[in-house]
């Protein structure tokens, strides 16, 4: 496809489209998936409709391909020892 999507340390997620780019270069959205947490890790589905974004949060997030958010993944608890006792991610995700 012709999109392209970056994710940085200072926590936000720039979409970019080669085809309708303008001289400037900017991206067409930009957007902070979890505020005050660093983007670790983001990657596209196979389709290329949407993509994952994992953050020093314990909340994955997902969003469409024009950076339209579609969901968030659960948020396990932390303080059970049996990590089969609890749903989601229980610590920051960074893969």
């Amino acid at each position: 496809g012709s999109r392209f999507v970056t994710g940085a340390r200072d926590g936000f997620v720039k979409l970019y489209d080669f085809n309708g780019m303008r001289k400037d270069l900017h991206p067409f959205r930009e957007i902070e998936p979890n505020e005050g947490y660093p983007v670790h890790s983001l990657d596209w589905s196979p389709s290329g409709d949407a993509f994952v974004v994992a953050t020093g949060s314990n909340k994955a997030k997902v969003f469409d391909r024009d950076g339209r958010e579609l969901g968030e993944f659960e948020s396990g608890d932390m303080y059970i020892l049996d990590s089969k006792n609890t749903r989601g991610h229980t610590h920051n995700v960074t893969k």
